[in-house]
Protein backbone atom coordinates (compact mmCIF):
# COMPACT_ATOMS: atom_id res chain seq x y z
CA UNK A 1 0.00 0.00 0.00
CA UNK A 2 1.12 3.51 -0.79
CA UNK A 3 -0.44 6.91 -0.10
CA UNK A 4 -1.02 9.16 -3.11
CA UNK A 5 0.29 12.73 -2.77
CA UNK A 6 -2.55 13.96 -5.00
CA UNK A 7 -5.70 12.54 -3.41
CA UNK A 8 -4.23 11.36 -0.09
CA UNK A 9 -5.75 7.88 -0.40
CA UNK A 10 -3.83 4.71 0.41
CA UNK A 11 -3.87 2.46 -2.68
CA UNK A 12 -2.15 -0.76 -3.80
CA UNK A 13 1.14 -0.29 -5.66
CA UNK A 14 -0.51 -1.54 -8.87
CA UNK A 15 -2.41 1.79 -8.92
CA UNK A 16 0.85 3.73 -9.51
CA UNK A 17 2.96 4.15 -12.65
CA UNK A 18 6.57 3.07 -12.46
CA UNK A 19 9.23 5.74 -12.04
CA UNK A 20 12.89 4.74 -11.79
CA UNK A 21 13.79 8.02 -10.10
CA UNK A 22 11.41 7.45 -7.17
CA UNK A 23 12.65 5.87 -3.93
CA UNK A 24 10.29 2.95 -4.27
CA UNK A 25 10.38 2.90 -8.08
CA UNK A 26 6.84 4.34 -8.36
CA UNK A 27 5.38 7.77 -9.00
CA UNK A 28 4.14 9.82 -6.05
CA UNK A 29 0.64 10.27 -7.56
CA UNK A 30 -1.72 7.39 -8.36
CA UNK A 31 -2.74 6.66 -11.97
CA UNK A 32 -6.09 8.44 -11.71
CA UNK A 33 -4.53 11.61 -10.23
CA UNK A 34 -1.81 11.55 -12.88
CA UNK A 35 -4.43 11.24 -15.65
CA UNK A 36 -6.47 14.11 -14.22
CA UNK A 37 -3.41 16.33 -13.98
CA UNK A 38 -2.38 15.61 -17.57
CA UNK A 39 -5.95 16.34 -18.72
CA UNK A 40 -5.79 19.77 -17.05
CA UNK A 41 -2.45 20.53 -18.68
CA UNK A 42 -3.65 19.22 -22.05
CA UNK A 43 -6.55 21.68 -22.06
CA UNK A 44 -4.23 24.55 -21.10
CA UNK A 45 -1.72 23.68 -23.84
CA UNK A 46 -4.45 23.29 -26.46
CA UNK A 47 -5.87 26.71 -25.61
CA UNK A 48 -2.39 28.27 -25.59
CA UNK A 49 -1.59 26.75 -29.02
CA UNK A 50 -4.97 27.86 -30.41
CA UNK A 51 -4.32 31.44 -29.24
CA UNK A 52 -0.83 31.42 -30.79
CA UNK A 53 -2.19 30.17 -34.14
CA UNK A 54 -4.84 32.89 -34.08
CA UNK A 55 -2.23 35.57 -33.32
CA UNK A 56 0.26 34.21 -35.92
CA UNK A 57 -1.82 32.82 -38.81
CA UNK A 58 0.93 33.16 -41.44
CA UNK A 59 3.58 31.40 -39.36
CA UNK A 60 1.08 28.70 -38.34
CA UNK A 61 0.16 28.10 -42.01
CA UNK A 62 3.86 27.90 -42.99
CA UNK A 63 4.56 25.40 -40.22
CA UNK A 64 1.56 23.28 -41.21
CA UNK A 65 2.57 23.29 -44.90
CA UNK A 66 6.18 22.43 -44.09
CA UNK A 67 5.06 19.59 -41.81
CA UNK A 68 2.70 18.23 -44.50
CA UNK A 69 5.47 18.37 -47.13
CA UNK A 70 8.07 16.74 -44.90
CA UNK A 71 5.82 14.03 -43.51
CA UNK A 72 2.60 13.51 -45.53
CA UNK A 73 2.12 10.13 -43.85
CA UNK A 74 1.23 11.89 -40.58
CA UNK A 75 -1.58 13.75 -42.36
CA UNK A 76 -2.73 10.45 -43.93
CA UNK A 77 -2.86 8.78 -40.51
CA UNK A 78 -4.79 11.69 -38.99
CA UNK A 79 -7.33 11.61 -41.83
CA UNK A 80 -7.68 7.82 -41.51
CA UNK A 81 -8.19 8.07 -37.72
CA UNK A 82 -10.91 10.71 -38.15
CA UNK A 83 -12.67 8.77 -40.95
CA UNK A 84 -12.62 5.50 -39.02
CA UNK A 85 -14.08 7.16 -35.93
CA UNK A 86 -16.75 8.93 -38.03
CA UNK A 87 -17.83 5.49 -39.27
CA UNK A 88 -17.87 4.13 -35.70
CA UNK A 89 -14.80 1.95 -36.26
CA UNK A 90 -11.64 1.44 -34.25
CA UNK A 91 -8.66 2.75 -36.27
CA UNK A 92 -6.09 0.12 -37.32
CA UNK A 93 -2.86 1.88 -38.26
CA UNK A 94 0.50 0.54 -39.36
CA UNK A 95 2.79 3.51 -39.95
CA UNK A 96 4.58 3.83 -43.29
CA UNK A 97 6.20 6.73 -45.12
CA UNK A 98 5.39 8.08 -48.56
CA UNK A 99 8.73 6.71 -49.82
CA UNK A 100 7.86 3.21 -48.57
CA UNK A 101 4.51 3.40 -50.37
CA UNK A 102 6.15 4.57 -53.61
CA UNK A 103 8.65 1.68 -53.42
CA UNK A 104 5.86 -0.81 -52.64
CA UNK A 105 3.77 0.36 -55.61
CA UNK A 106 6.70 0.68 -58.00
CA UNK A 107 6.18 4.39 -58.59
CA UNK A 108 4.01 7.39 -57.88
CA UNK A 109 1.06 7.21 -60.32
CA UNK A 110 -2.70 6.71 -60.35
CA UNK A 111 -3.59 3.01 -60.10
CA UNK A 112 -6.44 3.50 -62.62
CA UNK A 113 -5.37 5.93 -65.33
CA UNK A 114 -1.60 6.18 -64.75
CA UNK A 115 -1.69 9.95 -64.18
CA UNK A 116 0.98 11.56 -62.02
CA UNK A 117 -1.01 14.76 -61.36
CA UNK A 118 -3.21 15.53 -58.31
CA UNK A 119 -2.55 12.21 -56.58
CA UNK A 120 -4.35 11.28 -53.38
CA UNK A 121 -3.92 8.36 -51.00
CA UNK A 122 -6.65 5.75 -51.42
CA UNK A 123 -7.49 2.70 -49.33
CA UNK A 124 -8.20 -0.34 -51.53
CA UNK A 125 -10.50 -1.78 -48.90
CA UNK A 126 -12.41 1.40 -48.00
CA UNK A 127 -12.25 2.90 -44.52
CA UNK A 128 -16.07 2.85 -44.36
CA UNK A 129 -15.96 -0.91 -44.87
CA UNK A 130 -13.40 -1.42 -42.10
CA UNK A 131 -10.23 -1.16 -44.21
CA UNK A 132 -7.01 -0.74 -42.26
CA UNK A 133 -4.33 1.91 -42.83
CA UNK A 134 -1.61 -0.49 -43.98
CA UNK A 135 0.92 -0.36 -46.78
CA UNK A 136 -0.78 -3.29 -48.56
CA UNK A 137 -4.18 -1.57 -48.44
CA UNK A 138 -3.07 1.78 -49.89
CA UNK A 139 -2.56 3.07 -53.40
CA UNK A 140 -2.41 6.38 -55.22
CA UNK A 141 -5.44 7.57 -57.21
CA UNK A 142 -5.80 10.87 -59.03
CA UNK A 143 -8.45 13.17 -57.55
CA UNK A 144 -10.93 12.42 -60.34
CA UNK A 145 -10.68 8.62 -60.00
CA UNK A 146 -10.77 8.77 -56.20
CA UNK A 147 -13.92 10.91 -56.33
CA UNK A 148 -15.56 8.41 -58.73
CA UNK A 149 -14.62 5.48 -56.52
CA UNK A 150 -16.21 6.83 -53.31
CA UNK A 151 -16.73 3.87 -50.94
CA UNK A 152 -17.29 1.12 -53.49
CA UNK A 153 -15.16 -2.01 -53.41
CA UNK A 154 -11.83 -1.31 -55.09
CA UNK A 155 -11.39 -4.59 -56.91
CA UNK A 156 -14.80 -4.51 -58.60
CA UNK A 157 -14.60 -0.80 -59.34
CA UNK A 158 -11.20 -0.86 -61.01
CA UNK A 159 -12.16 -3.98 -62.99
CA UNK A 160 -15.30 -2.16 -64.19
CA UNK A 161 -13.39 0.98 -65.15
CA UNK A 162 -10.77 -1.03 -67.02
CA UNK A 163 -13.25 -3.32 -68.76
CA UNK A 164 -12.86 -1.45 -72.04
CA UNK A 165 -9.81 0.70 -71.44
CA UNK A 166 -6.59 -1.08 -70.53
CA UNK A 167 -3.65 1.05 -69.55
CA UNK A 168 -0.25 -0.09 -70.78
CA UNK A 169 1.79 -1.08 -67.67
CA UNK A 170 4.79 0.93 -68.90
CA UNK A 171 2.61 4.06 -69.19
CA UNK A 172 1.29 3.46 -65.66
CA UNK A 173 4.85 3.38 -64.35
CA UNK A 174 5.66 6.66 -66.09
CA UNK A 175 7.82 4.94 -68.70
CA UNK A 176 6.58 6.07 -72.06
CA UNK A 177 7.79 4.24 -75.14
CA UNK A 178 8.08 6.31 -78.29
Amino acid sequence: MKTCTGCGEAKPTTEYHRDATGRDGLRARCKSCTSARFAEKRDYHREHARAWRKANPDRAREQRQRRNEEAPHLRWEKHYRESARNHGLTPVIETFTKQELVEHLGGEFCAVCGSTENLTLDHKHPIAAGGAHRLENCQFLCSADNTRKLTRSDRGWITGVRSGVLVDPDVRKGLTTA
